[in-house]
């Protein structure tokens, strides 16, 4: 299980985080997601439309931090897909070797891409969000995005991540996330696939018990990420940050919940 914080830009704010974070990593609680964005135009080399979001590729490598309490992971972007496997190989190379996996913000990336990666890189962690433009292709159908991971994924990745925020901060609508949650579930079993399943839109200290409470009661140990919620003048904000984590701490602490 992993409590995830994606936006990082420089080392210094992991490091402030990992210094003071409040979560029981080491006791057995769940790891924490140390997220770095990076996209097809800053892969390039190409300036970062937002900056404040997306670090230079050449700052990617010293951004994560070598500790067995960090799940460390590139967010990868791109609507250019004819070469996908070369680009996810390039992501990872600038990434360096503290970099344990990749997650792919792509509209249903090809899998013989996903496969070439794993194939070069074994050990490699793959994360495939489910957000708005991937249900979209599928008509908002919650079936037809489960089946379609099932039959295209189920064998190449580590995670799915239901996210429809967009990278905007928009708090995630419990039911609405819950309808696919729980068609991948089942596809899962039908598979024999061993991907977690996690969730994210919005969440920050504030809303996090709230609007989690309905997807625990269903799923104890689901996998959560946070971005827009965790920011101020879209800078991350550290003090925001670490709140959301104390309040994750609490909330998968209780005697409902297990790791």
């Amino acid at each position: 299980m992993y409590i995830g914080v994606t936006g990082f830009t420089n080392r210094e704010q992991v490091r402030a985080v990992l210094e003071r974070t409040p979560l029981d990593i080491r006791a057995g609680g769940p790891r924490l997601m140390v997220g770095v964005l990076m996209s097809y135009r800053t892969l390039r080399g190409m300036p970062a439309s937002n900056p404040k979001r997306y670090p230079a590729r050449e700052d990617v490598f010293g951004i994560f931090q070598e500790s067995p309490d960090c799940l460390n992971l590139v967010h990868y972007n791109t609507r250019e897909q004819r070469d996908l496997a070369h680009q996810l190989e390039d992501a990872l190379g600038w990434a360096g070797p503290l970099c344990d996996g990749i997650q792919l913000n792509v509209v249903w990336p090809d899998p013989k891409a996903i496969q070439s990666l794993k194939l070069a890189r074994p050990r490699v962690k793959i994360v495939l969000q489910i957000n708005s433009g991937t249900m979209e292709a599928c008509n908002n159908d919650a079936v037809r995005v489960a089946s379609r991971m099932s039959e295209q994924y189920a064998s190449l990745i580590d995670y799915v991540l239901v996210d429809h925020s967009g990278r905007r901060g928009e708090p995630l609508e419990p039911v609405h996330a819950m309808a696919y949650l729980t068609e991948l579930m089942y596809q899962r079993e039908f598979a024999g696939a061993a991907y977690q399943l996690g969730v994210a839109g919005g969440l920050c200290a504030d809303n996090l018990s709230r609007l989690l409470l309905p997807i625990k009661r269903m799923m104890p140990s689901i996998n959560i990420d946070a971005e827009g919620g965790l920011r101020t003048d879209d800078n991350l904000d550290i003090d925001k940050v670490l709140a959301y984590l104390g309040a994750a701490k609490s909330f998968f602490s209780r005697s409902d919940a297990r790791f």
